[in-house]
């Protein structure tokens, strides 16, 4: 059981003094990762980065926000040609736009892609061409 602080003693003191008398009795010997350098910031860094490092351990691949990003400006192309009118389909580009912007603002950790905005012209002209992506 974890003993408690002495009401008189500073909480930083208190708790160097814990850590003082684990080391005394040997409770950070032996720790994976004894003595090796801390890792370099990789691609497994930032958010969700233990999730990421479990799937890499199992071999399993973690959607980066880039694949996430190119299936929804996919999706999002898709659902423009379809859209009901050319004001609908450009709201939808638009959309899609600004999240391609956000992301080159703010990239994740990662491989870094440049994606390319959508050309709101190059979609109503295939809209009018009977709606199919190139």
């Amino acid at each position: 059981m974890t003993e408690r602080k002495p009401p008189q003693l500073p909480f930083e003191s208190w708790v160097e003094q814990q850590i003082r008398k684990a080391q005394e009795r040997g409770h950070f010997d032996d720790l994976s990762g004894s003595g090796k350098p801390i890792p370099a910031d990789s691609a497994l860094d930032g958010p969700n980065w233990w999730i990421r490092k479990k799937m890499a351990a199992e071999g399993l691949r973690y959607p980066s926000m880039v694949d996430d990003l190119k299936q929804r400006v996919t999706d999002m192309s898709r659902r423009a040609l379809q859209a009901r009118s050319d004001l609908e389909a450009r709201k939808i580009v638009q959309e899609i736009n600004k999240e391609i912007r956000a992301y080159r603002v703010n990239p994740q950790p990662g491989v870094h892609l440049t994606i390319k905005l959508v050309d709101i012209d190059e979609i109503l002209a295939s809209r009018r061409a009977g709606g199919s992506l190139r």
